[in-house]
């Protein structure tokens, strides 16, 4: 990741750092130092420079090499601003459902919120899967779950940018807020969360010709083999239908939430009613008898 000349600046801002904190973090930049040295570069006396350190550490956005003297570094600054950001995001939401909990007597009172942008969505999105067992999605005509995506970053990022090129994405104001959210879910699936997915058929047949067009067969094929390992690993469900699903839904344990996009605008409804969540999964398991497990369907696309 090529840092640009504010980035730092915008970190301190964006992360809630402090000066000392950003201070270490350029010391950084260019090389892995001692202790002694990121003192000398950031003028931090040293008796206090540990204090910085440490909490850099914790939050992962340094880490330590070798033994006595040990070297500190920033390599890969890029996931582990992601990881930073991730964690710090699942701190809010994990207080906030908390938060909800004890001032509802443990109960979610029938309510209805509007979401006006794809920051909202991808908050409340993020939310229901903090909180939930088990969590539904319809992803409506065009999309596709973002786990369908390549693992290895480099190319997630070129499958969505091509994505992007033609046609509007509902979720995530950027990129990297995109992979956020990917990571969200394998952490979800590694954590023992039960994911279901709906998708059309057409849109996923859609998402791989445009993979075949853009990056060849055999980034098709490595794509194809990725979603089999993680339908094994993360034991992923998701299911093929051959109908025309006009909006985003996801569903957990008592809430229901239906996004749409119009002209580029995103907007949906935040529903906390089990009542309603219980009418929608009624529908939602009609769609599943009706759909092709995605492991099925992609034995075909495989070539031996």
């Amino acid at each position: 990741m090529a840092l640009g000349k504010n980035f730092f600046d915008e970190l301190k801002k964006r992360c809630e750092l402090n000066e000392k904190q950003i201070l270490i973090l350029k010391s950084l930049r260019n090389s892995d130092l001692t202790a002694k040295k990121i003192s000398a570069k950031s003028k931090i006396p040293l008796g206090r420079l540990y204090d910085y350190i440490n909490e850099l550490l914790s939050y992962g956005l340094i880490e330590k090499k070798g033994k006595k003297p040990c070297f500190y570094s920033i390599d890969n600054i890029d996931e582990k601003i992601r990881n930073f950001m991730k964690s710090k995001f699942e701190k809010v939401l994990t207080d906030e459902v908390a938060v909800l909990s004890m001032l509802n007597g443990n109960e979610i009172k029938d309510s209805i919120e509007i979401t006006k942008t794809k920051e909202e969505f991808t908050y409340v999105q993020l939310r229901m899967l903090s909180s939930c067992k088990k969590m539904y999605t319809f992803s409506r005509f065009g999309s596709m779950p973002l786990m369908i995506y390549p693992s290895k970053w480099e190319d997630f990022l070129k499958l969505r940018k091509a994505v992007s090129k033609v046609r509007p994405t509902l979720a995530h104001s950027s990129y990297e807020m995109s992979i956020m959210v990917t990571k969200a879910y394998i952490d979800a699936h590694k954590s023992g969360k039960r994911l279901i997915a709906v998708m059309c058929k057409e849109t996923f047949d859609f998402h791989i010709a445009l993979a075949r067009k853009h990056f060849g067969e055999e980034f098709v094929q490595n794509m194809i083999e990725d979603l089999k390992q993680k339908i094994k690993n993360y034991h992923l469900e998701i299911y093929l239908l051959n109908e025309h699903i006009p909006m985003q839904l996801f569903m957990n344990e008592d809430t229901v939430y239906l996004s749409m996009v119009h002209e580029g605008a995103t907007f949906g409804a935040v529903i906390h009613s089990k009542d309603v969540r219980d009418m929608y999964i009624a529908m939602y398991e009609g769609m599943i008898d009706r759909s092709i497990p995605i492991d099925k369907y992609i034995k075909g696309l495989l070539k031996n």
